[in-house]
């Protein structure tokens, strides 16, 4: 550390003597002025972000979860109506009636 400190020194006085000038302290923890109004406006970014991220993955499941019955259904329906035709029984009459189609 002493060493590093005599270098600072001696580039500071190099630097007195050659340009003249003082140089500028450095301030490392210089941290940029923020507003009250910029605050809100990532608070209201952030809450409008979350919402639509919500939102989306709620109509994005419960789209998926229609999409993946119907599905179910008509493959169920399918392989019962396959079986029944081995069984001589009208599956698709059956649900007809119970009122799944």
């Amino acid at each position: 550390m002493a060493i590093k400190d005599n270098e600072g020194l001696i580039f500071r006085e190099l630097r007195k003597k050659v340009l003249n000038e003082e140089p500028e302290p450095k301030n490392n923890n210089a941290q940029p002025d923020i507003t009250k109004n910029e605050v809100i406006n990532h608070i209201k970014i952030s809450i409008f972000s979350g919402l639509k991220l919500g939102i989306g993955i709620t109509l994005g499941s419960f789209i998926g979860m229609i999409i993946i019955s119907t599905i179910l259904l008509i493959t169920g329906l399918s392989l019962a109506a396959i079986a029944g035709s081995y069984l001589n029984v009208d599956v698709l009459a059956y649900a007809n009636m119970t009122h799944l189609i």
